[in-house]
Parts: C-alpha cells; sequence; structure tokens
C-alpha cells in the first residue's frame, strides 16, 4: 500500500500512480482555509498540531458523508478512544528517541483501528530489524522510519513487516519519505524476494547518490527485474550486518562500496588492492574501477610519467591513486592534505614527496574542496590541469576556475561516469558491447 503525503490543499500530480491507495493531507503543513466537504474516503486528514481530543471529534462528526481515514496520535486516542469509528481511525505513534513499551501499547491496538502508524528515528540498522520483528503478526500495521535509515527501509518496508509506506510529490513531509519520481524508478510493484538486488554501501552520503539514480534507470529501461538500494552503515560492524541481512532476506549480488569502508573491505576481503569500490558476490570479484576511470582521465589530460603530479587528499581513494600511479611509473608524485604535516614525504608507508608552492603539471582533488561556495581554494597550488573527483549539480569552484582559465580539466560527474562504466560491467557481470 502506498500512500501520498501532500501539504493541505497543494494539489497532486495529474497523474497519480494507480499504485497510490490513498492520500494524506498533511493540515498542519497547510495555510489555506479546510474545505472538509472535499475529502474522500480515499483521503487521510493528519493535523500534527491537534493538542485537544475532542477537535478529533469535531472532524469526524464533519466528514462523517465522505468518511475519510483520521490520523490519532496514541495518546490523544486514548482519551477519546470510545468515541471514535475505528473504521476510520490509523492510530499513530511518532518517536524520536526508542520507547519500546509505547510501541508494545501501539501494538495493542491494531484490532480497534483500520491501521496502525508507527513513525520512529532509529540509531542503527540492528534497531530496525528489532521493531520490524517485535512488530511481527500486525496485519494493519504502517512503520516508518525517519532519518539516514528512512529511504531504505521505505524501500524494504514490505520485508520489514509494514503493510505501506508514504511517498511525496513535489515537498516531503516527512524526512526519509520517498519521492513520486524514485517510486516509477523504483518499479516497486515489482520487487520480490527474486529480484537481483545491487546496492550502495556507505556513510549516510549514499542516500544521494547519483548510483542510485542510474543503475535503477538502466534496470528500468531494460526491464530487468532488479533493484539497486542505499545502503547507509555508520560502523564496519554495522556495514557487516547490514549485508548479512540482505543475503538472509534478499537476492543480494553485487555492492558498490564508498567511504568510509573502501579499505574496510579490502582488508576484510584480503584483496591485493588497498581499497575496493566494486564487489560481485557471484563471480567473486573485486574491482577499484576508480583506478580504471583514472587511467582514462590520464590518457584524456595526455599527462605523461614524466609529470609532477599532486594528489590533494589523504583517505583511501588517495592513497590507492599514489599507489596506483607509481606502479605506473609516475616518479614525480607529492601528496598534500590539510590534516597532513607541511614536510610529510609519505602517507600510509607510501612514499612522495610534500605539496610544495610550485606549479603543478596535474592536480587531482580527492577531496570535497570547491564544493561549497566558500570553500578557500587558494589552499591547492596551481596546475596546468585538473582532475576533480568532487561532483555537485553544479560545478566546483575548482572546475569553474580551470575553465574560465581555459586549461584542461575532468570534472567529478565526467569521472563519476567513467567508473561507472566500468563498474556497472563487473557488477552486472555484462560485456563491454552491452
Amino acid at each position: 500500500m502506498l500512500i501520498l503525503s501532500l501539504p493541505y490543499h497543494s494539489p497532486p500530480s495529474e497523474h497519480i500512480p494507480a499504485s497510490i491507495q490513498y492520500i494524506e493531507y498533511r493540515l498542519d503543513l497547510g495555510s489555506t482555509p479546510i474545505a472538509y466537504a472535499d475529502f474522500t474516503d480515499r483521503h487521510i486528514i493528519t493535523d500534527k498540531n491537534i493538542v485537544d481530543a475532542a477537535d478529533y471529534l469535531a472532524i469526524q462528526e464533519q466528514t462523517q458523508a465522505q468518511r475519510p481515514l483520521l490520523d490519532v496520535e496514541l495518546q490523544l486516542y486514548e482519551q477519546i478512544q470510545y468515541r471514535l469509528d475505528p473504521t476510520r481511525l490509523i492510530i499513530s505513534l511518532h518517536q524520536r528517541d526508542l520507547d519500546l513499551q509505547m510501541i508494545a501499547k501501539l501494538l495493542s491496538h491494531s484490532s480497534h483501528a483500520q491501521y496502525l502508524k508507527l513513525s520512529l528515528y532509529c540509531n542503527s540498522w540492528q534497531e530496525v530489524v528489532q521493531i520490524a520483528e517485535m512488530s511481527e503478526g500486525t496485519p494493519n500495521l504502517i512503520f516508518v522510519v525517519m532519518g539516514i535509515y528512512g529511504k531504505l527501509q521505505r524501500i524494504l518496508h514490505t520485508f520489514l513487516g509494514s503493510i505501506g509506506t508514504y511517498v511525496y510529490d513535489q515537498v516531503s513531509t516527512a524526512e526519509g519519505q520517498l519521492s513520486l519520481a524514485e517510486l516509477s524508478r523504483l518499479r516497486l510493484q515489482h520487487f520480490e524476494p527474486h529480484t537481483q538486488v545491487y546496492g550502495i554501501l556507505g556513510s549516510e552520503i549514499v542516500n544521494r547518490s547519483l548510483s542510485f539514480v542510474a543503475y535503477n534507470d538502466y534496470f528500468a529501461t531494460r526491464h530487468r527485474p532488479a533493484i539497486y538500494l542505499p545502503l547507509p552503515a555508520q560502523t564496519p560492524t554495522e556495514a557487516r550486518y547490514l549485508i548479512s541481512w540482505l543475503n538472509q532476506k534478499l537476492d543480494l549480488v553485487g555492492l558498490s562500496i564508498t567511504t568510509p569502508f573502501k579499505t574496510l573491505f579490502s582488508e576484510y576481503l584480503t584483496s591485493t588492492q588497498k581499497a575496493i569500490n566494486t564487489l560481485n558476490f557471484r563471480t567473486q570479484t573485486t574491482a577499484n574501477t576508480d583506478l580504471l576511470a583514472l587511467r582514462q582521465a590520464l590518457d584524456s589530460l595526455a599527462v605523461n610519467c614524466a609529470a609532477e603530479v599532486l594528489v590533494y587528499g589523504s583517505g583511501a581513494t588517495a592513497l590507492a591513486f599514489i599507489s596506483q600511479l607509481q606502479h605506473w611509473g609516475y616518479q614525480n608524485l607529492s601528496i598534500g592534505a590539510r590534516r597532513l604535516t607541511e614536510h610529510s614525504e609519505s602517507i600510509s608507508g607510501i612514499p612522495c614527496k610534500a605539496m610544495q608552492d610550485m606549479v603543478y603539471d596535474l592536480l587531482i582533488n580527492c577531496t570535497p574542496l570547491g564544493c561549497a561556495e566558500d570553500d578557500d581554494i587558494s589552499v591547492v597550488p596551481r596546475a596546468r590541469k585538473l582532475l576533480d573527483l568532487p561532483y555537485n549539480n553544479t560545478q566546483t569552484l575548482l572546475a569553474k576556475k580551470f575553465g574560465c582559465e581555459s586549461k584542461a580539466f575532468v570534472d567529478g560527474k565526467t569521472f563519476w561516469r567513467w567508473q561507472f562504466e566500468f563498474q556497472r560491467r563487473i557488477l552486472l557481470s555484462e560485456s563491454k558491447d552491452i
């Protein structure tokens, strides 16, 4: 069951998907007078500003003929429960801090309402699973998670004991909601246990990953029974737990791996590479497609082994780049980063020169420097060419600078697109011709 949540009285899109069963109107997010006569039995009335339980009785009376559902907070429901029509009722509980006793109380009202709604923040994926297991056997529960696990939990809601989830159109009404555009991209109506599952594992930034869009669009245009998930984790232990849970519940085929787990999984899988960003479980293949894209960038920018190259950054990507450049015969390598000492001549045991005040042939930026408008890009020395890894909806400050100076550069979106093509063929076991 999918519920489209809208601020009152925001008109929905012209073409509402057939999979939308209800439209929720958030009265607390609207600014226009409420026309109760316009509601129908396909609507849900929600107003989080109500503090007097009697207000729910008044709304119920004013909409008796149309019979929309009323979303009533658990604590207010308990004050007037015998005066509310259970066939028109959603009893809801919202929590920022987990309270298992209150959740148990909500679940005990399963037979007293059309639906129960549990909306909460979780501190880990283990907590998400704990609540799903606790609510098992509650057939009319709508369970939604807010925060960094929101998108993943809402995509997987049918595997986590929830009868439905909320989506939005133009404006999100709760943190973690899926949009109608994402809903179309994911094709959730076709998501079954045998669907091939891929995902991107990393910090909370995976919820905004370009890969989420690119892979799911790729699957949709080819009618491929597959889905690509954002997989946020806060610790290595949680990352391993999440992968184990997915393996138990679904057909997990492969992963993209991003910050901060590239080095961790290289060590965990005893890979010969210092960092990996691609893992295919079926073919038991690991790879770092950033290195393949790095080779393409060097060729595109015509940077040979004699060039003076500055790698700016000290994370897993910078380490992998320095190691690979040395392997390819690049000897004039320097390293720079804000958290490195000025005279550092190695990073994690890899010998290299410290950043100098000179003009480099190539600057490789492996940091977010330049993404924010107030970033001071003067901290990096001048260079003739640029490989800029971060990407925004607009060009970074470094890319803009090189463009204005008519200098050759590869921006973050171009680099990402190259590595995506390499990664896609490994993850999906495709030939180069596809």
